[in-house]
């Protein structure tokens, strides 16, 4: 049997150990990564100019999709993908992830809470 007959799951190529992030020791500031093996059929490692390219894409699209659900906030994803925060606006424009409340009372909600927060600021406020 010739291996363009096996099920495509048989066609992988292993990306082992390759980093998606900064090691701590060459950024001491940098967020602590881990190193995770991804497995990615040999035609989609062809679209890339590099398996390092690959896993830097796959990295990207990850903190995408995580921030599209709000699993991480836009200052985190600025971040994990090296950008000031003017520089996130733009791309989030780019990516079509919204930037902002979804609507009116998603609005009211974040006011409110920056009403209460001014509130505790006060001088002589009490904290609780």
């Amino acid at each position: 049997m010739h291996i363009e007959a096996l099920p495509h799951y048989h066609h992988v190529r292993k990306l082992a150990s390759l980093s998606i992030g900064l090691k701590r020791a060459e950024n001491p500031g940098a967020t602590e990564m881990a190193t995770q093996s991804l497995e990615l059929p040999d035609e989609l490692i062809a679209l890339f100019a590099s398996p390092e390219e690959a896993a830097t894409q796959a990295k990207e699209a990850l903190v995408w999709e995580l921030l599209r659900h709000e699993r991480i906030s836009q200052g985190k994803a600025a971040h994990l993908l090296g950008v000031d925060r003017w520089h996130m606006l733009d791309l989030m424009a780019r990516h079509q992830v919204p930037s902002g409340p979804a609507d009116a009372q998603e609005m009211r909600r974040e006011l409110e809470e920056v009403a209460i927060l001014h509130q505790k600021l006060q001088p002589g406020a009490r904290t609780k």
